[in-house]
């Protein structure tokens, strides 16, 4: 049994499975097979989708500890959560990739970039550069308490993203529906994060 809980927590395996849907971007990026339109919207989606589980992952734990029954479980979203912000990072450079592919033209894709339809999508990759660059143990020692304050500045990505998917208003209702999950996951969050302190460190000076 031990041998089949390494298996199944092992950071390799997770890899594997956030790598799989990303197989038939990539063979279009070297091959362009697929419309445009279609491998932008879903490379776009599944960055999207896999920035509000790991964003939703600290609600998570906070109902998760509840039950000591699920404390392999915790530990095994805690230690994972930075690999589902480096899936989301990697998903997005292949959305931007594509887009730069595309367009092609340097002129174009800085005037584009003056736009908030544009320009928020880039917005939101760049503040994410930081937190893949310190997505490690080394980074994680070398910065101590500074590196969990580091991480918020995925609250500024996830802004820019859902601004990015909701000026471009294209699949608008699958956008709103998401950001609509992360607002609920981040009002929970708060909710048992204030509920569960002593009532004298909830009082703000």
């Amino acid at each position: 049994m031990p041998v089949l809980v390494k298996i199944i927590t092992s950071p390799y395996l997770l890899w594997f499975l956030l790598a799989i849907p990303s197989t038939p971007y990539l063979l279009d990026f070297i091959f362009v097979e697929e419309y445009y339109s279609e491998m932008m919207h879903r490379t776009g989606v599944i960055s999207t989708q896999i920035l509000v589980f790991t964003l939703s992952i600290s609600p998570m734990l906070i109902i998760l500890k509840r039950f000591p029954f699920t404390k392999m479980l915790r530990g095994w979203l805690l230690k994972s959560r930075r690999y589902f912000g480096v899936a989301s990072f990697a998903y997005a450079l292949l959305h931007l990739l594509l887009y730069i592919r595309d367009v092609y033209y340097i002129e174009y894709i800085f005037d584009e970039l003056l736009t908030w339809r544009i320009g928020s999508g880039w917005f939101a990759f760049f503040f994410f550069i930081p937190l893949v660059l310190t997505s490690n143990n080394f980074s994680m020692k070398k910065l101590a308490k500074k590196w969990k304050l580091l991480q918020r500045i995925t609250y500024i990505v996830a802004i820019g993203t859902f601004v990015h998917w909701l000026t471009l208003n294209l699949f608008y209702d699958l956008g709103v529906q998401w950001l609509i999950i992360l607002i609920v996951a981040k009002l929970v969050h708060l909710y048992l994060y204030w509920s569960s302190r002593p009532a004298a460190k909830k009082v703000v000076a």
